[in-house]
């Protein structure tokens, strides 16, 4: 099977592209150097209309959080995306009632299709989130990345703000784990109420230094994690998604291939916007400025 990528943007955004392979330029200050572009999304954050196409999460959901374009705090242009929670959920076994104000953005439902190897993404964050040591409230979610386009989100990878004020990938090496077996800071901190820029690089191809999928993420071009992972889900997790799914009625319950081929499972994904754990009560997140980038 050829691992693609399928991108879900938690956020309210204007989206156009272009496709090229031109270098890139040095005035865009990128974390990485030497890249060729191969396709190639962006957004100014400046029009929502371009996302009818795709799926939104319906506005006060769960009675605590809301989105929308804003010009009240902008890092370009005229608008910005805004995301509010002003609201506690409640903590529900087995359920997820996280906080969410986005549309997604499904590459695969476009033109261009899935973007493929190695994807680089950037975007600028200004956040004011109280971030507690708490149980449910002690993380802010920046950006999610999913490997497959069956809207199950059953395989994730994560850049979040943890309860250290330090941004950490999660979900790796594999779903509910935590080790940033490559790199990770321990001294720079995430500043509130400001623009920050934050870049992720993904490899999901095992044909680089480290023989294996993995993602690094710079905050202001400065690396603070990155780690090696398992971008495939594995049987026991498909398991633990599949109740109810007719397709897997034949699945011999351990190839982790043939649950892909039954159900049509494709490798693709990712989202970044107002995700957050249900006991945060208030917080603003804006974003603005956002590329994403197939490179080689």
């Amino acid at each position: 099977m050829k691992y693609t990528l399928h991108f879900l943007i938690l956020i309210s955004l204007f989206l156009f592209g272009c496709i090229g392979t031109n270098t890139n330029s040095k005035t865009d200050n990128y974390p990485i150097t030497n890249f060729k572009v191969i396709n190639k999304f962006e957004t100014g954050f400046e029009n929502e209309s371009e996302f009818t196409k795709f799926s939104v999460t319906p506005q006060n959901y769960l009675g605590s959080t809301r989105h929308e374009l804003s010009s009240e705090n902008i890092h370009s242009g005229e608008l910005a995306h805004k995301a509010i929670i002003y609201a506690e959920n409640n903590v529900v076994e087995r359920t997820n009632t996280n906080h969410r104000g986005y549309p997604t953005i499904q590459l695969y439902k476009t033109e261009q299709g899935t973007f493929t190897g190695k994807v680089f993404t950037e975007f600028w964050v200004w956040l004011d989130v109280p971030i507690e040591q708490k149980p449910n409230a002690n993380w802010f979610s920046f950006a999610t990345f999913t490997s497959y386009a069956d809207d199950r989100w059953a395989r994730t990878e994560l850049a979040n703000l943890e309860k250290d004020g330090i941004v950490h990938l999660v979900h790796v090496p594999r779903q509910g784990e935590k080790e940033d077996d490559i790199f990770q800071t321990t001294e720079t901190k995430f500043p509130m109420r400001k623009w920050v820029k934050l870049s992720i690089l993904i490899d999901y191809e095992n044909n680089n230094e480290y023989n294996s999928a993995y993602a690094k993420v710079w905050q202001d071009n400065e690396l603070v994690s990155a780690a090696r992972f398992n971008p495939r889900l594995d049987a026991e997790t498909i398991k633990q998604y599949s109740a109810g799914l007719e397709c897997l009625t034949t699945w011999d319950g351990e190839n982790v291939a043939q649950a892909e081929e039954l159900c049509n499972l494709h490798y693709t994904g990712g989202l970044a916007g107002m995700y957050a754990p249900p006991l945060i009560a208030s917080g603003t997140v804006y974003n603005d400025d956002l590329v994403i980038m197939q490179i080689e």
